[in-house]
């Protein structure tokens, strides 16, 4: 082998070498990213299942107090007279004048009765004809109240021609135990 061939074979291994190293190089920094991003992927997880463990515990405590003071009744029919009686009472409280009470029998299925959690439920639909919105809001405000366990399941407002008032039917939910 000449001097010549032997300096060409010699440059041909040195790039080779570089080229073989610039390959690994590539290689091993592609890797390195990949097991940074994984690791990433994992500690969003993990904060996402604390965050999920923490909302669990609120959940948890909510629900206990959910359990702790919801009303007890005897009966569908003792319920939806509470319900009315607190719907009166506080439309009375708002001078509001109901114009008409409907007690709404629900018949719930097994499945219903899972889904609301051990809860039992009576509904009241009430409507209310030429009364003021703000009168209105307060009204459905100091129903909705927490320590009440009462909801607004149907909601249907419409304003006649006076523009001060407005004609409203509601339908309230009792939850119960």
């Amino acid at each position: 082998m000449s001097k010549r061939e032997a300096l060409l074979l010699r440059i041909l291994l040195f790039f080779g070498v570089i080229a073989l190293g610039a390959g690994f190089t590539v290689l091993g920094y592609r890797s390195w990213r990949s097991g940074e991003k994984e690791t990433q992927a994992l500690r969003d997880r993990v904060l996402k299942l604390k965050s999920k463990l923490l909302e669990q515990q609120a959940w948890s405590s909510s629900s206990g107090w959910a359990q702790e003071n919801a009303p007890v009744f005897d009966s569908t029919e003792a319920a939806s007279s509470r319900l009315l009686e607190l719907v009166s009472k506080y439309a009375e409280d708002r001078q509001l004048l109901l114009s008409g009470k409907e007690i709404i029998n629900s018949k719930t299925s097994e499945m219903d009765r899972e889904a609301a959690g051990f809860f039992q439920k009576c509904s009241v639909k009430v409507k209310l004809e030429a009364v003021s919105e703000e009168a209105l809001f307060s009204w459905l405000h100091t129903l909705c109240y927490s320590d009440h366990f009462i909801g607004i399941t149907e909601f249907e407002m419409s304003s006649p021609s006076n523009a001060k008032s407005v004609d409203c039917t509601v339908v309230l939910t009792l939850f119960y135990k």
